[in-house]
């Protein structure tokens, strides 16, 4: 058996970077999709964070400076 396409080997690729180990075994369109949704998934919850961030340090100045604001007031 080629050791690049041993079990463990395609299962370590696809937990690193989801869909590598299917296009490792041969199955390149299935593990193209699985990696454009991992990424899309990984910007996406990137820029959520980015906005919680924002919003938490924004949130905080009004509490800090004792501005009043609502329970789900916004930046």
């Amino acid at each position: 058996m080629d050791k690049l396409k041993h079990p463990a080997v395609a299962a370590l690729l696809s937990l690193l970077l989801p869909g590598t180990g299917q296009m490792l075994a041969g199955q390149y369109k299935k593990g193209a999709v699985m990696l454009l949704i991992s990424v899309t998934t990984c910007y996406m919850a990137g820029l959520a964070s980015a906005v919680a961030a924002i919003d938490a340090w924004m949130v905080a100045d009004k509490a800090r400076k004792g501005t009043e604001f609502g329970e789900w007031e916004w930046f």
